[in-house]
């Protein structure tokens, strides 16, 4: 799994061994995105090709997301398939 964590102020890329438990543990993910993480995790598991959480709050990033686009304040989970 590849992860792309984003805020306003800073983008995060965690490779690919890194896992949410991983994320979870170093406190890089708290509150509310322990939650979405793990859905996430589950949807990847069960084959969805990637994952994209935005703020409920933006329309506008609803809005990109539901067209396939992925907001600049979006974190994307996304399925690595084996080489």
């Amino acid at each position: 799994m590849r992860v792309v964590l984003r805020n306003p102020r800073r983008e995060l890329e965690v490779p690919a061994p890194r896992t949410v438990a991983q994320l979870l543990t170093d406190g890089t993910a708290t509150a509310g995105m322990i939650a979405k993480l793990r859905a996430g995790e589950h949807a990847l598991a069960g084959g969805v090709e990637d994952v994209v959480i935005v703020d409920g709050r933006d329309g506008a990033a609803l809005e990109a997301a539901s067209t396939g686009a992925t907001p600049a304040s979006a974190t994307r989970l996304i399925r690595m398939v084996p080489a």
